[in-house]
C-alpha cells in the first residue's frame, strides 16, 4: 500500500456493490443470501428502496435463539434488523469509521455521499486496511500499537470470535 493509513477514507475500503434485502423478506431468505454472497451484513430496504436498517449474522443468531415458535421462513427481516442505520461520509477517515464502530459497539457502517448510499464498511474491512499498511516489523517498532489494535479488536463486536481464534492458535 503506497498511502499511509492516516490518509485513507472509509470509502477506500468499503464494499461498493451492495447486497440488500427487502424488509418484508423472510430470515430464511436473508440467511441464504448471506451464504450465497459471502457477506455478514445486509442493508435492509423498504418498499421505496430506502435503507431502513441492517441485518447482520448476529441478528440472525438472535432470531434463532429468540425462544419463539416462529421459524426463519416465517420470521421477517424487519422484526430482527438493527436500526436506525449508522452511517459515515465517504470522505471521513478509516480511523473515524473504526472509532464509531467501537464506541457504538457495531460491526458495520453504511458509507454515504451527500445522503446517497455508496457502500458499506465492516470491521473486517477496517482490519484489512490496518493489516495491509503495517508490517510485523513496524508493529514491533511502534511501541504500543499492537496493544492498541488488540484492545480495539477485543472490545469490538468481533472480539469474542478473535479471542476464540487466539485460544485455538489461529
Amino acid at each position: 500500500m503506497d498511502r499511509s493509513i492516516h490518509s485513507l477514507s472509509a470509502s477506500d475500503f468499503a464494499s461498493h456493490d451492495l447486497v440488500v434485502i427487502a424488509w418484508m423478506e423472510s430470515l430464511a431468505r436473508a440467511s441464504e443470501l448471506m451464504a450465497e454472497k459471502q457477506v455478514r451484513h445486509l442493508p435492509v430496504v423498504d418498499d421505496q428502496d430506502v435503507i431502513v436498517g441492517i441485518l447482520s449474522d448476529r441478528d440472525l443468531n438472535r432470531a434463532l435463539h429468540a425462544g419463539s415458535d416462529t421459524t426463519l421462513a416465517e420470521a421477517r427481516v424487519r422484526d430482527f434488523m438493527s436500526w436506525p442505520v449508522e452511517a459515515i461520509r465517504e470522505d471521513q477517515s478509516i480511523q473515524e469509521a473504526a472509532r464509531v464502530m467501537i464506541s457504538r459497539k457495531i460491526s458495520s457502517l453504511v458509507v454515504t455521499d451527500d445522503q446517497k448510499v455508496v457502500g458499506i464498511i465492516t470491521t473486517e474491512d477496517i482490519l484489512k486496511a490496518f493489516l495491509g499498511d503495517v508490517t510485523p516489523e513496524q508493529v514491533e517498532e511502534k511501541h504500543g500499537l499492537r496493544d492498541e489494535i488488540e484492545a480495539a479488536l477485543y472490545n469490538s463486536p468481533i472480539g469474542p470470535i478473535a479471542h476464540q481464534l487466539a485460544v485455538y492458535g489461529v
